[in-house]
């Protein structure tokens, strides 16, 4: 829903959907739609797997944090 922590990032994704947490209705029609069409459904899930793989790699996640180390400490990298 909107509002959790993490929406922008599974917007983003494409690995799933966004709704206002007090529209019940927009959920379940999303809902139905992933059951009853499994090719978007299939579709969905894939771009969130290779959004996970290419931003939340463990060696993309070592570099991200390193930056930010960097950045914080006033030092370039080495």
């Amino acid at each position: 829903t909107i509002g959790a922590d993490t929406w922008p990032e599974l917007e983003s994704s494409g690995g799933g959907f966004i709704v206002d947490n007090a529209d019940v209705d927009v959920l379940t029609e999303r809902i139905r739609t992933l059951i009853s069409d499994t090719a978007s459904l299939n579709e969905a899930g894939q771009s969130g797997r290779t959004w996970m793989f290419e931003k939340m790699h463990p060696n993309q996640l070592i570099e991200r944090f390193e930056a930010l180390y960097h950045k914080t400490a006033g030092r370039p990298p080495a």
